[in-house]
């Protein structure tokens, strides 16, 4: 029983190959002749008109094609080859099939500092590996052309955000998302019992709450510089949001009803916000503890990272199905 061809351009090369075999005027002419009954090569150069050494090479590419079938058989002066057709139709379809590919996983990091946008209030400071930036408790400091340096900041409330760039993972499927920091409270000096709500926004979307249980300090932190004083913050705890294609989680607890599927991830980046409120509530007057917030970089704390997005993706690729 005679195939049927089916070509799609999920199979380049098999599609070229066919339509390469078909775009010759003699070898239709072949097909033409080997539809009616099978033949040799002396007889299709008799047919045609053409040398044989043109007719062999134009059997040669429909059989490449898999259009044709040649077959040796004795003859009167030794072997021939015998050609038949062996195809019932071809077809083309339309339709670009996709089957994902292994996730594969980037890390991007971000300074503390570099902050697309914040509006805080104090106290509050900013300082990088080797000092202050600015004044303390003078939130213009945060707006300082050193910002950039920073390895540990607070504030007592407001919001500070800050913009991963996505574009480079626009032609890719997106799986899952996760973004760790290190952080604890703001209290005077440091007070271990401090508790702080600070809410997660991912593409001004509320994610969820960490809920910070104090400003950890009486243990220094591991990577602190020497001039920092025994007397202040020391470190954080290192908190994970993540989000995939079902729910949001906060240190692998669900927190909001919020998917992959509500952020724009068509934008040049990703929006990340922190936000901690002075009046206490939210807007929908929910209750929150505003004990103000500490961010350490890789220099500061326990852990030597600042801000860290993985983003999980299937690359797609084309493939016949």
């Amino acid at each position: 029983m005679k195939k049927r061809i089916y070509l799609n351009l999920n199979n380049i090369d098999k599609t070229y190959q066919v339509s390469r075999a078909l775009a010759s005027e003699a070898r239709l002419e072949i097909l033409k002749i080997l539809l009616d009954k099978s033949c040799n090569l002396s007889e299709l150069s008799e047919k045609l008109g053409l040398p044989l050494s043109t007719i062999a090479n134009h059997v040669h590419i429909l059989e490449k094609a898999d259009l044709i079938s040649c077959t040796e058989q004795p003859g009167a002066r030794g072997s021939q080859k015998i050609c038949g057709v062996i195809f019932q139709g071809i077809y083309i379809d339309s339709q670009i099939y996709y089957k994902p590919q292994d996730v594969t996983q980037y890390i991007i990091p971000m300074s503390i500092g570099n902050y697309f946008d914040c509006d805080i209030t104090s106290p509050s400071g900013i300082c990088s590996e080797t000092g202050y930036i600015g004044i303390e408790d003078d939130t213009s400091a945060f707006f300082d052309n050193q910002r950039n340096q920073a390895q540990i900041l607070w504030f007592q409330s407001g919001s500070i955000e800050y913009r991963f760039p996505m574009k480079q993972y626009q032609n890719q499927e997106i799986t899952s998302l996760n973004i760790s920091l290190e952080l604890c409270s703001e209290a005077p000096g440091y007070n271990n019992n401090w508790p702080s709500d600070i809410e997660v926004y991912l593409d001004n979307k509320y994610c969820g709450t960490i809920h910070s249980e104090g400003d950890f300090g009486g243990s220094r932190g591991i990577l602190n510089p020497e001039w920092w004083s025994n007397g202040r913050t020391q470190h954080g705890i290192l908190h994970n949001i993540s989000l995939d294609n079902s729910k949001a989680y906060i240190n692998s607890s669900p927190a909001e009803n919020l998917n992959l599927g509500d952020l724009d991830l068509s934008k040049d980046y990703l929006s990340f916000k922190l936000v901690v409120r002075g009046d206490k509530k939210t807007a929908a007057g929910e209750k929150k503890t505003a004990g103000g917030i500490n961010l350490f970089g890789e220099k500061f704390g326990n852990h030597p990272q600042a801000l860290k997005l993985e983003i999980s993706t299937k690359r797609v690729e084309a493939s016949v199905i």
